[in-house]
């Protein structure tokens, strides 16, 4: 029995001895494909920068010589043309976050040369609709078309710099009709001027579905200053049905200037045609390039206050999967539930209010992986099959503030609704029926 027991005893030993090394060698292997991940990773950063730092450097040269180019009236020069070329065989990269060179410092400089021709035609056309102005309002308010009687609001405009602290705040004015919902309920829509801007996300930033960058032009409308509150709702599903039934509180967080939410697409465009018939006014959702131009307000960085977040400006959740290199964020936790519109008293600079995260908001466009042939007029891309997903934008309160960039975009299905998903509704309007006015609630 003492020989067999020492047997089972030396076995055993010489069992947990192989198990320990074992255990020692997988740990040491991880450790091992660990460091090469980490050393992979750094070197595709350093990569990457130091092709951003290039680009950035050529850009600058082109858009300098471009900008001669300008002074002559002469739209491209033989020198920029060769110049791209040779950019292009220099680079010769294949990383899906750097692709197609060429075509962002060709639409770059366009666009300057066309904001230039721009300039002069609408100094000629400003100067036109000061003399015809009187006469057009005059006609519209005779074949009783909707006025809109544009008053003036005033709005803080902040920045963030890169340790998120707030660098420059600054009051603007915009302008803004108000309809009446009844029940003291208003809806305010802020003037969007029209322009051209660079759609989707730029070199070194973002995903693929959000490229290539292409220029988009917009024409002018109104935009909710808000995302869609619930007490809106309430009061517009009230009113009688164009196509279906509306819930009167489908919400999840309940509160009547939370914004509304768990709402279908359908539901969110009956809500658009029941605002028509009772306004007369052409009340839709926003397509895609029209929320894009319209959340960003002139800027070019990942959001309209900068390229940081802070917990001060946007209700979101920091989830660590899934943040981007290469802004940054606060290490915050999300509050747990939509806030009230309007919350952080930071607008942009178009005078809109909580375009990043709280809740997604539907736009009128189906769903398409990625920009190739997207439309460059600012008018929603629809395809054949109505039953495909729709487009949402501005992430939610339950996302990583990397989703809640102007540029991001996802989809979701027609067919369901969803407690982070809301909308704002925008409006077309002939510029003849807008006239000066002091009528309504701030």
């Amino acid at each position: 029995y003492d020989i067999e027991e020492g047997i089972r005893r030396v076995i055993d030993t010489l069992n947990a001895e192989r198990l320990r090394q074992k255990q020692a060698t997988e740990e040491r292997l991880q450790r091992e494909r660990e460091a090469a991940e980490q050393r992979q990773r750094q070197d595709d950063r350093r990569q990457l920068a130091q092709a951003k730092a290039t680009y950035e450097k050529n850009l600058q040269r082109y858009e300098q010589e471009f900008s001669k180019a300008i002074q002559a009236e002469y739209p491209l020069s033989k020198n920029i043309l060769d110049g791209l070329k040779a950019f292009q065989q220099q680079l010769d990269l294949e990383d899906d976050d750097i692709i197609s060179i060429e075509q962002p410092i060709r639409d770059s400089a366009k666009a300057k040369y066309q904001q230039h021709l721009r300039k002069q035609e609408e100094q000629k056309e400003a100067k036109q609709q000061k003399q015809e102005l009187p006469n057009m309002v005059e006609s519209e308010q005779e074949t009783n078309q909707p006025t809109y009687q544009l008053q003036s609001f005033e709005f803080d405009v902040a920045t963030l710099n890169d340790k998120r602290q707030e660098a420059n705040c600054t009051r603007q004015q915009a302008q803004y009709f108000q309809d009446s919902l009844g029940q003291d309920v208003w809806l305010d829509m802020v003037s969007i001027p029209g322009g051209s801007f660079l759609m989707g996300s730029p070199l070194g930033e973002g995903y693929g579905k959000e490229k290539p960058q292409h220029q988009v032009t917009v024409q002018p409308f109104f935009m909710g200053k808000f995302p869609v509150t619930q007490a809106q709702w309430r009061t517009v599903a009230a009113m009688p049905r164009v196509g279906r039934e509306l819930q009167l509180d489908p919400s999840s967080f309940k509160g009547a200037r939370r914004p509304v939410e768990s709402v279908y697409w359908h539901d969110a465009v009956e809500f658009c045609q029941r605002l028509e018939r009772y306004t007369g006014r052409h009340y839709r959702l926003p397509s895609e390039a029209e929320w894009e131009y319209a959340c960003r307000a002139g800027t070019t960085t990942p959001f309209h206050f900068g390229s940081a977040v802070s917990r001060d400006f946007v209700n979101c959740e920091r989830n660590l999967g899934m943040v981007f290199f290469s802004f940054l964020v606060d290490p915050f936790r999300g509050r747990g539930s939509t806030t009230e519109v309007g919350s952080f008293n930071v607008a942009n600079s178009f005078g809109l209010y909580d375009m990043h995260g709280n809740v997604w908001e539907w736009c009128a466009d189906h769903w398409h992986d990625n920009y190739k042939g997207a439309p460059i007029h600012g008018t929603a891309w629809l395809s054949s099959d109505e039953a495909s997903s729709r487009l949402v934008r501005g992430g939610s309160l339950n996302y990583d503030p990397s989703i809640c960039r102007s540029a991001n975009r996802y989809r979701y299905r027609v067919d369901r609704s969803y407690s982070s998903i809301g909308f704002r509704v925008a409006c077309s309007a002939p510029e003849a029926s807008l006239v000066i006015g002091t009528r309504g609630k701030h």
